[in-house]
């Protein structure tokens, strides 16, 4: 039996390992309180066993009759495992952390640590499976909640790992716009679909055939303008109704807008720039029909020229008052009024109007893209099944924050505090129910939540669609940063 085996057969704790306060102990002090007897003051020998962060004491009394002997550990075992060293991949995983940074961390302190291997083995073994055990309960019950629902809207995005056309993974989530919570995150490699620029429409796909299969009814879909989306809902989901997000039509005309101000002779724009923006979400709410949104929002440009008669009989007039103040309005064939027309009234853009969703918008969505590099930095490689439950761990943190209320004062008025303030108020109970489900349920038996992991179907690596070439052969075909193989480079 080996020196750590011998400290599991002593009393188990009276608290469990997640729920123990911990401290920090230097080396020297802790040895300090076993150097004498604590029966006969005598000098004993000590003996020191590490672990990780684990470390146990053998006392053993030097003086002839007394001969006291006794161990310490100073934290509990499960089975092998130093419940220390287990805790502390959890934390680093749980809380969207990085065990290299974490790790330079504490051996900058010179505090004991473990090597990455074992950081690896926890998370493999026990960390894994609890994040998707836990995130496919939560599914479960959101996806209850859905199916009880009248109408369902969602809205659908993806996020690339990296940016540009040659990216690894692409995560395709898919959240309810009623409640704001993630009910779905399909992860996506490059090589399953031939190329990145594929994976949105792969993720898609897999979205509603999951929710499909259990029994949740789309009434409304919220995405980015993608024709290919368009087509798609037409040819295989035809009871879905279809819409594009009014955010991304704001943001790409009011580049071009922005764009146009900076122009000579178009200074007068900019001061546009922002009624433009609310008109087109004013236009996309107000209306019952897609040809009222066309007509509201081709309106615009007569309203600028200080006209607000218009010909078209859904909207023949403006809605607002007479205006008292004066503003720059624009004056017919000049340069800013040909430009925004072309800008505003461009058959591509009045296309997608007629599609603008009149209810739902997917800033909360974007909300969550931009959460993401918190639990799965893009700078950092993760293996398929890591990156999937990082991701889950970013579903897990956004919901549980999604449903927040305004905090009220004992007068019960609404409490308000300076935009500029950057507290972090977020709640992170999810972490302690992965606690408590790791260290009760999973370090005792992990064969059902490893299998649970394990059926999980990931794509080869990247790499392995080449044929890796001999050494031999890669040494004879090297070029050197000057263009010419090692052996041109041999003197005569």
């Amino acid at each position: 039996m080996s020196e750590l085996e011998k400290t599991a057969s002593e009393q188990a704790p009276t608290k469990p390992p997640q729920d123990m306060v911990k401290y920090l102990v230097y080396e020297d002090c802790l040895l300090e309180l076993f150097k004498s007897c604590p029966i006969c003051s005598s000098v004993c020998t000590v003996q020191s066993y590490t672990k990780g962060t684990f470390i146990s004491v053998t006392q053993k009394c030097l003086y002839p009759t007394c001969l006291y002997t006794r161990q310490w550990k100073s934290q509990p075992l499960l089975g092998s495992t130093p419940a220390g060293n287990l805790h502390l991949s959890a934390a680093v995983v749980y809380t969207g952390s990085s065990f290299v940074q974490t790790k330079r961390v504490l051996n900058s302190m010179h505090l004991r640590t473990f090597s990455r291997k074992m950081h690896q083995n926890h998370v493999d073994n026990y960390i894994l499976p609890s994040v998707l055990h836990r995130w496919r309960s939560h599914q479960t019950s959101l996806l209850q909640e859905l199916k009880q629902g009248p109408t369902v809207t969602l809205g659908g995005d993806i996020r690339a790992n990296i940016p540009g056309r040659c990216s690894k993974y692409g995560s395709y989530s898919m959240m309810d716009l009623n409640s704001n919570k993630v009910v779905d995150i399909q992860l996506v490699q490059s090589n399953e679909v031939g190329s990145s620029v594929h994976m949105e429409k792969e993720g898609l796909i897999r979205s509603l055939e999951l929710l499909e299969r259990s029994g949740v009814n789309v009434t409304s879909l919220v995405t980015d303008r993608r024709t290919w989306v368009e087509q798609l809902i037409q040819e295989q989901k035809p009871d879905i109704d279809h819409f594009y997000d009014v955010w991304r039509l704001c943001k790409a005309i009011s580049k071009k807008v922005d764009a146009i101000s900076k122009e000579k002779d178009c200074h007068m724009v900019k001061s546009w720039q922002k009624s433009i923006e609310n008109h087109l979400y004013w236009s996309a709410s107000s209306s019952s029909s897609e040809e009222e949104t066309v007509a509201k929002w081709t309106s615009l440009l007569n309203h600028m020229q200080n006209v607000h008669i218009h010909k078209n009989p859904l909207f023949p007039k403006c809605l607002h008052p007479p205006s008292t103040h004066k503003r720059k309005w624009l004056k017919p064939a000049t340069k800013p009024t040909y430009k925004l027309k072309k800008v505003l009234m461009n058959k591509h853009v009045l296309s997608c109007v007629k599609r603008l969703s009149p209810l739902y918008q997917t800033p909360v969505l974007k909300g969550f893209r931009s959460m993401i590099p918190r639990f799965a930095p893009k700078s950092v490689a993760f293996s398929y099944l890591e990156m999937l439950c990082r991701l889950y761990l970013a579903a897990l943190h956004f919901n549980e924050n999604s449903i927040l209320t305004q905090a009220n004062t004992a007068a019960g008025e609404d409490m308000v505090q300076d935009k500029d303030k950057k507290k972090d108020h977020a709640s992170t109970e999810y972490v302690a129910e992965l606690m408590n489900l790791l260290f009760n349920e999973v370090i005792h038996n992990p064969v059902p939540f490893v299998a649970e992991l394990k059926e999980v179907a990931f794509p080869g690596l990247l790499c392995s669609q080449f044929v890796q070439s001999e050494t031999t052969e890669a040494v004879a075909g090297h070029v050197s940063t000057f263009g010419c193989s090692d052996d041109d480079l041999t003197p005569t």
